[in-house]
């Protein structure tokens, strides 16, 4: 009876199981101790394989029995398996034992299903804090950071203590979240425990600044530390890299091996990323070099890094090399396809998925989520639907990555009633799923729903990303919401998101077209790090409300300051100079945005140049110049010149571009509209009249 929990005990499992196969009295307890040993040594599909097993054999199951057959199916995230073992529990009725409750909670928390998790965590009488830590874990790793603090908070209401794992779920949930606030005084809850040295809870420290952009606190944490392992390194190194600072990542990965630690994979696949962002592929190819051969080609996640490292460069040719290097695998040939999409070469994406299944490799979510962004970029609506057939057909069309991919595809092709079907239907929400339909709303001018949508979000408890405060503040910049945008602006305060240069280029935009521009530009003052959008997006706004001499100092400041100018920065500035009056000034940045700048003159600069030169009555300059551009004359140069044929009541040149409005679109309404001013403050009544029955007539169709 002994020699079976002995041998699984020391992971000699087939000896464990050949032994109870020869025994006559099979005891539950003996089964339970191979259970527990397939678990623990790694191989959790023979302990499901040894479970059917049991059940073939009657022999009646405890809850020693369900805690390692759920932990099983956690380790797998097989969810259909372990809802099985749930309800097998459930009749035998021990699913609210403790134990069996707690591995429940993990389990589910595991497969992706917080608020399953949390169904079974109210039923339990008694809640250990490994079941509490299971739960905030659970919410936390989901997406849901503000759902786990809520938890965090009624767990020390109930008088549970924390531990080092609680504080640790709890960090990253502030994290995830963005919560600096609650993050600065559960840090003073660990320092106050004498846990801030901790290395697992130092470290987790440094990852909870460095996710939210706090690199001065990540660092001071980082230097109390004891000891830094390298896992601390490459968390201080992940914050540099998805902060912007490639370079003081690659610096750190220097210093992290002259103080003797050497890099394991993930500080290898970090240091390729920053080399990805850097720019610097030198670096990144010395760095390959020092990977063993061996090894880059036997670990698919060293090996995806570098796949997209050279993506990143787009050296395709190089990431394919790596990828036939590598076992067939589905990790690899998902970074290349991921690559690819980055890169917006979505047909060869599409052509390497096909691919991809030929060699007789299965999609996982990975690849779903990346192809279906493909379909989105293309608008391949009916792709996308075939996909999304197979996906329901794989019953995977719920699932939380997929889910919100194809949320994002239907939206952002136009079909808000699909897109808004699936949401619905997901059996979890987080903020990529929000976000997608936020801006799906937002893309098609439903900015009221937009705004709705994103109230809802925030009642369920889900805190919004970057993306997300992108979407809303252009919806409320677009209604005129500026109530909404101040509120939204504090919130992204509170949360350290408006450091951040998207978001802050958002809200100059956003304060711009509600008419606050000096609100606008007290926010632009306060962007640490500025870009050319930052920048352009200012510019933007100081000339919708036609205040020239603003956008004149501000396009000489950026130009100062040493940034580039862009194709908007040059639309800004013509357009100032046609509200100004400034014929002359116009001409001149017309031809330094070509002759100095190398930007070459797009259809929407010759309409803004045509507009200036039509404000000023000179037509015939206006003409020229149509006739020189390199493109032909869409709808709105022609709609320029017929609003300046009117102001200056040139009948000739009216009827000409009239003509050429028509000939394009000839139910066209604006066209007649204008044409039918120009001739009757010509004192032109029958032509106007003329005019108004032919237009009539071609609106008809007739």
């Amino acid at each position: 009876m002994h020699l079976v929990p002995m041998l699984a005990e020391s992971g000699l499992m087939r000896d464990a199981q050949h032994v109870l196969d020869l025994l006559p009295d099979q005891h539950e307890s003996l089964w339970n101790s191979i259970l527990s040993g397939y678990v623990r040594y790694g191989q959790p599909q023979q302990a499901l394989s040894l479970y059917a097993k049991m059940q073939d054999s009657r022999v009646h199951p405890s809850t020693h029995t369900f805690v390692p057959v759920l932990s099983a199916c956690a380790k797998l995230k097989d969810i259909q398996k372990g809802r099985e073992v749930h309800a097998e529990a459930a009749r035998h009725g021990v699913d609210t034992e403790v134990h069996v409750g707690s591995t429940l909670v993990d389990m589910y928390t595991k497969c992706d299903l917080p608020f399953k998790a949390q169904e079974v965590f109210n039923r339990l009488a008694v809640r250990s804090v490994v079941t509490w830590n299971s739960l905030i874990a659970g919410f936390s790793a989901n997406g849901f950071g503000e759902r786990a603090l809520y938890w965090f908070e009624k767990m020390q209401l109930e008088g549970i203590t924390p531990n080092s794992i609680t504080y640790v779920c709890t960090l990253k949930a502030c994290g995830s979240s963005g919560a600096i606030d609650k993050a600065q005084d559960i840090h003073s809850e660990v320092s106050k425990c004498g846990l801030e040295k901790d290395l697992y809870v130092g470290s987790t420290l440094v990852d909870m600044y460095a996710n939210v952009g706090c690199l001065a606190k990540a660092e001071a944490v980082f230097d109390k530390l004891t000891y830094r392992d390298v896992v601390s390194w490459t968390s201080l190194m992940n914050g540099y890299v998805e902060h912007g600072q490639s370079e003081k990542a690659l610096q750190a990965y220097q210093q992290m091996q002259l103080e003797g630690n050497s890099p394991n994979k993930y500080a290898f696949v970090c240091t390729l990323k920053a080399c990805g962002s850097a720019g610097a592929i030198s670096k990144g190819l010395e760095l390959h070099a020092c990977i063993p051969e061996a090894v880059s080609s036997r670990d698919s996640f060293i090996g995806s890094a570098l796949i997209n490292m050279y993506t990143d460069h787009e050296l395709f040719a190089r990431a394919h090399e790596i990828l036939h290097s590598l076992h067939n695998d589905v990790i690899s040939w998902n970074s290349l396809i991921a690559g690819y999409v980055k890169h917006g070469r979505n047909k060869e994406a599409l052509g390497y998925y096909h691919q991809m299944k030929v060699k007789g490799l299965t999609p996982n979510t990975g690849t779903y989520a990346s192809i279906l962004k493909a379909c989105s970029t293309l608008g391949l609506i009916n792709v996308g639907k075939a996909i999304h057939t197979e996906l329901i057909r794989e019953d995977l069309a719920t699932e939380l990555v997929i889910g919100s991919a194809l949320v994002d595809m239907y939206a952002n092709c136009g079909y808000l009633t699909e897109a808004q079907e699936i949401f619905d239907k997901l059996e979890a929400r987080n903020v990529i799923s929000w976000t997608a339909l936020i801006s799906g709303y937002v893309k098609h001018g439903a900015h009221q729903e937009a705004l709705d949508h994103f109230d809802s979000m925030e009642r369920e408890g889900i805190s919004p990303e970057a993306t997300t405060l992108i979407c809303i503040l252009k919806a409320c910049g677009l209604l005129g919401a500026t109530e909404k945008g101040r509120a939204i602006h504090a919130a992204a305060a509170r949360k350290a998101l408006d450091r951040e240069l998207i978001v802050g280029s958002s809200l100059v935009d956003m304060y711009a077209n509600c008419g606050l521009l000096f609100t606008a530009q007290e926010v632009f003052d306060c962007i640490p790090v500025r870009d050319a959008a930052c920048w352009n997006a200012l510019l933007v706004g100081y000339a919708q409300l036609g205040e020239s001499y603003m956008v004149f100092r501000s396009f000489d400041k950026m130009g100062i300051e040493g940034y580039r100018y862009s194709v908007t920065s040059f639309i800004s500035v013509l357009n100032a100079c046609s509200h100004a009056g400034l014929v002359d000034l116009g001409k001149e940045f017309f031809k330094f945005m070509s002759e100095r700048c190398d930007i070459i003159p797009t259809l929407q600069h010759h309409s803004c140049l045509i507009d200036l030169l039509g404000r000023a009555g000179l037509l015939e300059e206006s003409i020229a110049i149509i006739n020189r551009m390199p493109f032909l004359p869409n709808l709105v140069i022609w709609h320029t010149l017929l609003g300046a044929v009117r102001k200056w009541s040139i009948v000739d040149i009216g009827r000409g571009a009239f003509e050429q409005a028509i000939e394009l679109n000839r139910r066209d309404s604006s066209a007649y509209l204008h044409m039918f001013g120009i001739f009757s403050e010509a004192h032109m009544q029958d032509d106007a009249f003329h005019i108004q029955a032919l237009g009539m007539k071609n609106m008809a169709g007739l």
